[in-house]
């Protein structure tokens, strides 16, 4: 009786749609897309995470830049003249 239960719920979770190795693995917190880069990238070229950078603020450059979907559905930095971020913290205390 007991090997009829283990098979059933075998069977049971095989068919249920459990979830591979790859989608429980943690985040890469090594993963350059989840930080600012240390100098304002050229536009458009730095691949980002907006989850995890919502802007990058580079006050001696007088830039903001900002994680926005890009092209190809890619969110890049994209930066402009130094802007009040969405977040309501002042200009030049981003995550930089």
């Amino acid at each position: 009786m007991r090997a009829v239960r283990v098979v059933a719920v075998a069977c049971a979770l095989a068919f249920a749609g459990c979830r591979s190795d790859e989608e429980l693995a943690p985040p890469d917190l090594s993963a350059p897309g989840l930080y600012c880069p240390p100098d304002p990238p050229p536009d458009r070229a730095f691949v980002c995470d907006p989850t995890s950078i919502p802007y990058c603020s580079y006050p001696a450059a007088a830039l903001t830049c900002r994680c926005l979907k890009g092209d190809a559905g890619l969110s890049v930095l994209t930066c402009g003249p130094e802007l009040q971020p969405d977040d309501g913290l002042p200009t030049g205390t981003g995550n930089n």
